[in-house]
């Protein structure tokens, strides 16, 4: 419907955390997550992958150890590396017959493939906060003061 005012923005994760549950609501602890065994090396690929996914493969399970999980991610993770090759392959392709018009279609929908599997596995910043996995946080001149000084 056009003209249609939206709903309330929804309370972000971290500042419901923070508040508990002063109305000692039943509930509450559902959306608390289960802890999954991580791993900080990299475990090897099911399947063999090409530079550009090994590179991500690699990357992806040092820079998320604290919340992919080898055993339940795995598979996902592994498809968009995939993906991530298939698109270096396609990228060349298009690079090399700029006029093939079913080459650049095929180039965007694996670039939204790969993007919709790394949005899935919280490796974007709305997508981090909306799992609750990460916040980054910049230091302030009071802060970075205390520092300085030693004072905790």
């Amino acid at each position: 419907m056009a003209g249609r005012t939206p709903g309330p923005a929804r309370t972000p994760r971290e500042v419901a955390k923070a508040r508990g549950n002063p109305g000692h609501r039943a509930g509450m602890d559902k959306d608390a997550p289960v802890t999954l065994p991580g791993q900080r090396t990299p475990p090897k690929p099911p399947r063999p992958l090409k530079k550009d996914g090994l590179g991500l493969w690699n990357r992806a399970w040092a820079l998320a150890h604290t919340w992919l999980s080898p055993q339940t991610d795995i598979d996902h993770l592994l498809l968009v590396c995939e993906s991530l090759d298939e698109r270096a392959e396609l990228r060349k392709l298009v690079l090399a017959q700029p006029d093939e018009r079913f080459l650049r279609q095929s180039l965007r929908a694996v670039n939204k493939e790969v993007l919709d599997g790394l949005s899935a596995l919280g490796f974007n910043p709305t997508d981090r906060s909306r799992l609750g996995v990460a916040e980054v946080k910049v230091e302030d001149d009071l802060e970075a003061f205390r520092r300085e000084q030693g004072i905790a």
